[in-house]
């Protein structure tokens, strides 16, 4: 498309974009009762709802208050960033502190939440320091003197809103904000959380969920109750599974579905580097050793069962993510690996692997090279071989193919990582401790952990950057 859509044409992007946003809560609450979540549950959803001053777009009503209302705003463009400037416009700041207090007076307490296609100014004083985690601007943004820089937006923030600083600061303790999630990423968001919830999960299927929620609006249905979005999704016939309760893990960058999850950690900030391409190992004073206790520590909150594992992390975290729920605790695991749904129950064949082994004879442990999507064994033994591992011998598995596109489906991922277990395992006579090098998706991370079972005690390393790599995590196998 080379053309700048119609105003029709802007309208329309607008209206599917608020309908992306309202499947969405819909299979929130959907995921919420298949699950038995045991919290304050949501149980109903509301397009245009009544009562809701300007935050009435998409509302999650909850057993008991805070409920959560959602302004919508989309953009055709990138020519209007997300600062003060443009909350002031059309008096959109002041229309949601307005909203804020009619309904925190109605409810006790209200939860406001501005979702948007536009990217955060990163000149804006408040808006710059946004919580990746949950959106909200505090507490960074009541920091500092009123004659702070802070301090000072605080005014500007309260006078656009036609309040005093004290109402200002009540308002952004509620407030969150859903920033730069563009139409493809909300898709996204969608689409795992109708796999989450057992349903079949392709554009197909997106488009019906959206369909159906323009038929509610236009209608004049303003609250979806939950047994109306069972009933709906049981008549559009999307089900292909039992539902997957979902563990976010967050370490690369912070996982937008997070809040949706049945359980989640996010440590992104305890890593080091500042992009989502150097953030490996963690910062001092943290250590690996914190990282795993926190990721065993949120995994006991789970109930053995079928977990559907989400966010962002590289290859060590997946395998340790995976051996905390194997399958000999009553787990079956799955992860979104692009289009396809790896799952560890997944009929596992016969792979086509290679296997190459290095003596080195200086002990009795064994190395293991997984070797996948990338042919960096060389910089891995150079690494071994220079960090003088007690190793007898070093074993490369590989697949055929090496590259991104190396394992093709579901089911050859299943029985790659049962194969490459049963090997390993055949040759532990003697072997003392294996020591675990993994080039591949972080897919096949997690369902190598999840089978890793009746082996050795296990260290695991992680890629730091070419041909070295460091101990992470230690794992009893």
């Amino acid at each position: 498309m080379t053309e700048m859509p119609s105003a029709t044409g802007v309208r329309i992007a607008g209206d599917e974009y608020q309908w992306l946003v309202g499947w969405r809560a819909c299979l929130q609450v959907l995921h919420e009762h298949a699950t038995g979540y045991s919290g304050n549950r949501l149980v109903a959803v509301g397009v245009e709802a009544r009562g809701a001053g300007n935050a009435d777009d998409v509302v999650l009503y909850r057993a008991s208050p805070p409920h959560t209302f959602m302004q919508v705003k989309y953009a055709v463009d990138a020519s209007s960033p997300l600062n003060l400037e443009y909350l002031t416009a059309d008096r959109i700041l002041a229309k949601l502190v307005e909203s804020h207090q009619t309904l925190s007076a109605e409810n006790s307490v209200a939860e406001i939440r501005l979702v948007t296609n536009r990217q955060i100014d990163p000149g804006d004083v408040l808006l710059r320091d946004r919580d990746g985690r949950d959106g909200r601007l505090v507490p960074r943004a009541l920091q500092g003197t009123p004659n702070s820089r802070r301090g000072e937006a605080r005014t500007a923030w309260a006078h656009a809103a036609g309040v005093d600083v004290d109402a200002l600061e009540k308002f952004l303790d509620d407030f969150h904000i859903e920033s730069g999630r563009d139409a493809t990423q909300l898709r996204s968001e969608v689409q795992l959380l109708m796999t989450a919830n057992g349903l079949d999960s392709d554009e197909r299927a997106v488009e019906i969920g959206l369909s159906w929620v323009q038929s509610v609006v236009v209608a004049g249905e303003r609250r979806i109750e939950l047994d109306a979005i069972v009933r709906a999704v049981d008549r559009m016939g999307l089900t292909t599974s039992e539902p997957w309760t979902t563990l976010s893990v967050a370490t690369v960058d912070h996982d937008p579905a997070a809040g949706d999850s049945s359980a989640s950690i996010d440590r992104v900030d305890r890593m080091q580097g500042d992009t989502v391409w150097n953030r490996i190992r963690p910062c001092a004073p943290y250590t690996w050793d914190d990282l795993a206790f926190d990721i065993r520590d949120v995994v006991k909150s789970l109930q053995p069962g079928r977990v559907l594992v989400t966010g962002f992390m590289r290859q060590a975290v997946g395998f340790l993510v995976g051996t905390e729920m194997r399958s000999v605790r009553g787990f079956v695991v799955a992860t979104k690996q692009r289009s396809q749904l790896w799952t560890s129950d997944a009929s596992a064949g016969s792979a086509l692997l290679t296997y190459e082994e290095v003596p080195v004879g200086r002990g009795d442990d064994l190395g293991v090279i997984v070797q996948v999507s990338y042919p960096g064994s060389r910089d891995a033994i150079d690494w071994i071989l220079a960090s003088e591992l007690p190793v007898a011998s070093i074993l490369i598995i590989s697949t055929p193919v090496i590259g991104a596109n190396s394992i093709t489906s579901a089911a050859s991922a299943s029985s790659i990582a049962t194969q490459i277990r049963n090997q390993v395992r055949s040759g532990l006579a003697g072997v003392g401790r294996i020591h675990l090098f993994q080039i591949g998706p972080l897919g096949l991370s997690v369902l190598l952990g999840h089978h890793w079972s009746r082996m050795r005690p296990t260290t695991v390393y992680e890629h730091i950057d070419g041909a070295e790599y460091e101990e992470a995590f230690q794992i009893e196998a």
